[in-house]
């Protein structure tokens, strides 16, 4: 079953991976530091078997949710493999539970932790160890926390704390500095261009963004998003629709659709309005529309536009680039069922467009970066009981340049279709916008 969306360029051409040196994760250095005290105070309670529950997240002086960007969701992935790698020797005294929060979520309607009922519930389900030969565990805790970002987005706190059968406690809280690349995860469209400075340095990004929230707060109005270097529009079959800004977030890149209807094809326009050629990444649901990758954006292939050029997508192109996969909505029982597969709490029902630019000479010097321990992609989240522990941690370091060695319909995968492509290389480039549109409200109950 794929995940449509179609993808017809006129004279798209496709930008071969351009080589970026390590740079770390700001969250995930955060965690490796910390997680050993988290690690010992579980030890000290006496805790044999853990899970992670979802993060909650607050923006500013907002109140704290538990939906509505994807660091919410990412969060207990990051987590999970920052205690794996901490731990030590061949029988640590901590086991930990894979994915709890998803398994939780499948297994309890509207599951919680907000009261002491909700708690018992959670600590009563069984779990399959990520390790070892046991069939099925009962968790004796859970680890909870909370992502806060400042009213500027310019620095995360990040608290860590745990509940089990007899109380709820805090245990660590750490800031890091937020980045470009943490923006789309915390739901925070930007553009460098509409902050009119020059240079590609993430101040200048933060200025752009804290500007962008004080314009819109508390707007509802048709939103404009000139000044971005693409102008994209999203067509339900031929009909161009007309996006609004998203009320569930905040900045004036972050806007909204209508609602499609079953059935409808989803299709995009995009003109590159600068006077350079860019590299773009289009993802639907969290995949790319090129080669149906997944994974962050700056390690993605890129489609380039040329300056003053419109370009068609109509679906996702797969890599003998002889072939499509149109993007169709599915009926509002199919995108229930299939929510998980369409990017989950973290990605269903959004279209992420990334935009970079060739770095010049003149300008600042771009941040480096890699992937974080916790985004991995889709393909190798499995469910795959572990021998060892041993085993688990050379998993995640092979995935990681970390170490060495409601319903509304969702749009869906529809039929395959052909189209050649050209490829083209674009040099050295960095993330300099990010537009973040929200097509569905989908959420199983």
């Amino acid at each position: 079953m794929h995940r449509a969306l179609k993808l017809r360029p006129m004279v798209l051409t496709a930008l071969a991976f351009s080589l970026i040196a390590a740079w770390g994760d700001r969250i995930d250095e955060g965690l490796l530091d910390h997680m050993p005290e988290v690690i010992e105070k579980c030890q000290a309670k006496g805790y044999k078997n853990i899970g992670v529950l979802t993060f909650l997240l607050q923006q500013g002086d907002e109140a704290s949710r538990f939906r509505g960007a994807a660091i919410c969701s990412n969060m207990p992935q990051r987590v999970e493999n920052a205690l794996a790698l901490k731990l030590k020797g061949t029988s640590p005294e901590l086991m930990l539970i894979p994915r709890a929060a998803d398994v939780a979520a499948k297994r309890l309607n509207k599951a919680s932790y907000r009261t002491a009922a909700d708690r018992e519930r959670l600590l009563d389900l069984q779990f399959v160890p990520a390790w070892g030969d046991a069939k099925n565990v009962k968790p004796d805790a859970f680890i909870v926390g909370k992502v806060k970002s400042s009213k500027d987005r310019r620095k995360v706190t990040v608290s860590l704390g745990a509940f089990d059968r007899n109380s709820m406690f805090d245990i660590v809280e750490f800031d890091v500095p937020t980045d470009r690349f943490m923006l789309a995860d915390l739901g925070q469209g930007f553009s460098l261009t509409k902050g009119r400075v020059r240079g590609v340095s993430d101040d200048a990004i933060f200025d752009s963004v804290e500007s962008d929230i004080e314009k819109t707060e508390g707007s509802t109005s048709d939103a404009s998003i000139a000044g971005f270097p693409v102008e994209l529009t999203v067509y339900y079959g031929n009909d161009a629709q007309v996006t609004k800004i998203d009320d569930e977030s905040e900045g004036s890149n972050n806007l909204a659709l209508p609602e499609p209807q079953p059935g409808q094809n989803l299709t995009f326009g995009m003109k590159n309005t600068s006077d350079k050629p860019i590299g773009v990444v289009l993802l639907v649901n969290g995949v790319s529309t090129l080669y149906e990758q997944e994974g962050e954006p700056e390690e993605l292939n890129k489609w380039v536009l040329e300056p003053n050029k419109e370009y068609r997508v109509k679906g996702y192109h797969q890599k003998d680039n002889e072939k499509y996969l149109e993007i169709t909505t599915l009926t509002e029982e199919e995108s229930v069922e299939k929510y998980e597969d369409l990017g989950g709490q973290q990605f269903a029902g959004l279209i992420h467009l990334y935009v970079f630019k060739t770095i010049d000479a003149d300008e600042a010097e771009s941040p480096k970066f890699t992937r974080s321990i916790g985004r991995l992609s889709r393909p190798v989240r499995t469910s795959k009981r572990y021998e060892s522990l041993r085993e688990l941690q050379q998993a995640i370091a092979r995935r990681s340049d970390l170490f060495p060695p409601g319903t509304r319909p969702l749009a869906g995968w529809g039929k395959e279709m052909t189209e050649t492509l050209q490829e083209k290389k674009l040099g050295e480039t960095t993330l300099t916008d990010t537009l973040i549109v929200r097509y569905s409200k989908t959420k199983p109950e």
